[in-house]
């Protein structure tokens, strides 16, 4: 699975789903294909139809080769917010990185981590996931790292925070207009 934008090129002709159900234009959606020659290609709508081929086949055949993909570390990031410091956890990487919060094991992991009821997972660009504790502390580090996407060369997925709770993602909410400059806490 490769997470996107709605902003991708053919995106009506490539076979996707939403992340979860919102009709914001910044939600992420899923969408299928593989890598050939540093090439992304997508699976599309037609080849799908054609191979009688259901989303629920293809998302399951993508998540048995996510599975078998090596995943960087975490890392904390601290950030203020409100007065007082967070720790979210970050994952930097290769093109499937963000694709990870479809892995309903990790998420409960990371739940389990923060030892909430449940954790705000953010995915900017494809090459990053960040998790908070207090979802609406990762909004400012998420604005940024949404922001600096094209510069490093990474392709954006979007700018809401999904909530997430035994490994589920329940509801996703758009970034506020409001959202000050990041503030990372230097190390």
């Amino acid at each position: 699975p490769i997470l996107s934008n709605l902003n991708i090129h053919n995106i009506d002709q490539i076979l996707h789903r939403d992340l979860i159900a919102n009709s914001n234009d910044s939600r992420a959606l899923v969408s299928y294909g593989f890598k050939q020659n540093g090439q992304t290609h997508f699976i599309g709508r037609r080849e799908a139809l054609e191979n009688n081929w259901s989303i629920e086949f293809v998302e399951d055949l993508a998540l048995q080769a996510l599975d078998k993909h090596e995943e960087p570390e975490w890392e904390p990031v601290e950030v203020k917010y409100q007065g007082t410091t967070h720790t979210l956890l970050k994952r930097e990487g290769d093109d499937l990185t963000a694709s990870s919060i479809l892995r309903k094991k990790l998420l409960v992991e990371i739940q389990q981590h923060f030892g909430t009821k449940s954790v705000g997972f953010a995915v900017p660009n494809r090459n990053t996931i960040i998790a908070a504790a207090v979802p609406e502390a990762l909004l400012i580090y998420l604005n940024d790292c949404y922001h600096a996407s094209d510069s490093q060369g990474y392709e954006r997925v979007s700018n809401m925070v999904y909530l997430v709770r035994n490994g589920n993602v329940l509801a996703a909410a758009p970034m506020p207009a409001d959202v000050p400059a990041p503030q990372p806490i230097a190390s």
